[in-house]
């Protein structure tokens, strides 16, 4: 079962020359890409050359753009890989984890996801970049991932054709590719590994500023059905408060929730996941009710108060927001799909 290493690299040094020969002692076919990096850095791309496929772009074009286009070439290059597995160039990614996420694939795993210990020697802001980035993605998503950033990743070759389609240049790619993988019914395998960070992670070329405000622009983007259908709770409720205040409310805020659960559905099926095999399971309808119920509960002890329907269930959603992400963390990610 061929597996293909690839190596999306932007102004690389010996770590990746390094790395490529390790990876070639391990038995696997290498694709490096070299996201336009200058002619300073050509001698690091030569020197991997005996050992792997190397590719050009002919400017920089960012990490998800670079990983697109090694896609569209791998089966060009390994017809028969049945696997492949994205790994950093700057010596972040160890040969044993790469090999034990390979290990994983020609298991059966779907697609494996690799955890990093983010503790004890770890850089502030990637810290609290991948704390902030779990807690968005599970409220967006209704599930948790430990580590959402991690870029040593295996994917199955056959999921080439929706991959290559999915938005994001930069660093939004990757975490864009998990809110396509989260709609299909394709379960996760969570590998914990080794965290390395060299020199303070100086070697990265993220933008804590500008890379950030991309990905969670993509985030939302991909999540607007969820943003929509929320804005129309919210908007349904007003008039409801105007008009019926809390009147029959435990019929009228059901029915709200179903119809824009559908409005979700409907967005998330013929719009936003087109062009990918949109699913959604038992288990997210029973995640929902769970959630309803939570907010449903809040929201009567401020009917004996009374307060508004609309200022209770906002409040209700706040107040239920950390009950639903602690829960979600008990939730295992391959259980997600069956």
């Amino acid at each position: 079962m061929q597996t293909v290493a690839v190596i999306p690299a932007y102004k690389p040094d010996d770590k990746m020359v390094s790395l490529v020969k390790e990876l070639k002692e391990e038995n696997f076919d290498i694709l490096v890409v070299d996201d336009g990096s200058g002619e300073a850095y050509s001698t690091f791309f030569e020197q991997v050359e005996p050992y792997a496929v190397v590719l050009h772009n002919p400017h920089n074009m960012g990490k998800g753009a670079t990983l697109k286009n090694a896609m569209r070439a791998l089966c060009e290059h390994f017809p028969n890989a049945e696997y492949f597995v994205t790994a950093d160039s700057d010596g972040q990614h160890l040969v044993k984890d790469i090999c034990r996420v390979r290990e994983q694939l020609q298991a059966g795993r779907e697609f494996v996801l690799t955890v990093r210990g983010l503790k004890g020697n770890v850089p502030f802001r990637s810290r609290f970049g991948n704390s902030l980035s779990r807690i968005v993605f599970s409220m967006l998503t209704g599930h948790y991932l430990h580590d959402n950033q991690s870029g040593l990743r295996g994917f199955k070759v056959e999921y080439i054709p929706w991959l290559v389609n999915v938005e994001g240049d930069k660093y939004d790619y990757e975490m864009n590719v998990l809110m396509f993988i989260d709609r299909q019914k394709i379960r996760i395998t969570e590998v914990p590994i080794e965290t390395v960070y060299l020199d303070g992670n100086s070697s990265s070329h993220f933008n804590p500023v500008k890379d950030t405000i991309r990905i969670y622009k993509k985030m939302f983007k991909t999540a607007s059905a969820t943003l929509i259908s929320f804005a129309n709770i919210q908007l349904c409720l007003i008039l409801i408060t105007i008009f019926l205040g809390w009147n029959s409310w435990l019929r009228t805020v059901p029915m709200v929730y179903m119809v824009s659960a559908m409005v979700c559905w409907f967005l998330n099926k013929f719009f936003i996941f087109r062009k990918v095999h949109y699913q959604i399971t038992g288990r997210f309808f029973l995640f929902a009710a769970i959630r309803f119920s939570i907010v449903m509960s809040i929201c009567y002890p401020f009917k004996l108060l009374g307060w508004p329907l609309f200022l209770a269930h906002s409040l209700a959603v706040i107040i239920a927001a950390p009950i639903e992400y602690f829960l979600l963390k008990l939730i295992k990610p391959g259980s997600w799909r069956r």
